[in-house]
C-alpha cells in the first residue's frame, strides 16, 4: 500500500438470520357508521454463528448457536454451615476449599451462608470459564393481536402482543439477597 497501511477491512464472519411470518386478517362487521376488525400475527426467527474468519469459536459465539445466547454459573444453592464448603483435590490428594467468583479477579472462599457455584471445569476456582450455555433469549415465536373498533368518528384499537419460549434471567433475585 502507498499508504503504509498494513490493516484490512474484512467481511470476517457469517451468520445467518432466516425467519418466517404470518398474520391473519378478518372484518368481523362491516358497516357505514360501525367497523370492527381484527388482526393476529406470529413470526419465527432463526439466528445462528455459522463461520468466523479462524474456523473456531469466537468467545462467547458458538459456531452452530445463535449469537444470542445466554451463558450463566450453575447454582448448587446456599452454603449452610463448614461441612458444606465446596472443596477439590489437588494432584497430591490434599483437599482444597473452592474459591468463589470475585469482582476483584482474586477469588475468596465460601463460607456459609454464601450462594455455591459449580466449578464446571475443575480448576478450583469458578470463573467466567465455569459458565455454561442455557439457550437462547429470542424467543421460540413472538406476535400480535390488533383489534380496530370504529364507530361514526370514534376509533378504539387495542394491541396485545406475546412472545413463547424465550429465555430470561431474573436480576432482581440475584441482586436482592
Amino acid at each position: 500500500d502507498v499508504l503504509g497501511n498494513t490493516n484490512q477491512w474484512q467481511n470476517a464472519m457469517e451468520v445467518s438470520n432466516e425467519g418466517i411470518e404470518v398474520e391473519l386478517v378478518g372484518d368481523i362487521i362491516r358497516r357505514k357508521e360501525l367497523s370492527w376488525r381484527t388482526r393476529f400475527n406470529i413470526s419465527r426467527n432463526w439466528n445462528r454463528f455459522v463461520k468466523s474468519y479462524t474456523g473456531m469459536d469466537e468467545g462467547v459465539w458458538v459456531i452452530g448457536r445463535p449469537l444470542q445466547g445466554l451463558y450463566v454459573y450453575d447454582d448448587i444453592g446456599f452454603v449452610q454451615n463448614q461441612k458444606e464448603v465446596p472443596q477439590y483435590s489437588l494432584p497430591n490428594g490434599t483437599l482444597q476449599y473452592l474459591q468463589t467468583p470475585s469482582l476483584a479477579g482474586a477469588g475468596q472462599y465460601y463460607i456459609p451462608g454464601m450462594r455455591a457455584l459449580k466449578d464446571i471445569n475443575g480448576d478450583g476456582r469458578v470463573s467466567t470459564g465455569d459458565k455454561y450455555y442455557a439457550g437462547s433469549v429470542l424467543p421460540v415465536a413472538h406476535g400480535g393481536w390488533v383489534h380496530e373498533l370504529r364507530w361514526k368518528n370514534i376509533d378504539l384499537n387495542l394491541l396485545l402482543s406475546y412472545n413463547l419460549g424465550r429465555k430470561l434471567i431474573n436480576q432482581y433475585v440475584r441482586t436482592s439477597l
